[in-house]
């Protein structure tokens, strides 16, 4: 494995949907977990402006039809090799 430093960032369908966010649905993307877990993400929010006490940052949000947590920031992922 190699750790590339790469985040991703994830947030629900119904989260993103509430959040009225635009949703792209014309792409694919699987990342694959140090667990061996895989994860399919069939849509993604981009630019969508995150505010955290005035500091604002453009992200762009894959959407997950149902997760444990309604959004996730910069969670780290590996590149297998």
């Amino acid at each position: 494995m190699l750790d590339t430093k790469a985040e991703v960032n994830v947030i629900t369908r119904a989260a993103a949907d509430e959040l009225g966010l635009l949703v792209r649905t014309d792409l694919l993307l699987v990342l694959k977990a140090v667990s061996e877990d895989t994860r399919v993400f069939d849509r993604a929010c981009e630019d969508v402006e995150i505010d955290i006490r005035s500091v604002v940052n453009y992200q762009t949000l894959l959407v997950l039809n149902k997760s444990e947590h309604t959004l996730i920031l910069k969670a780290p992922f590996f590149y297998n090799t």
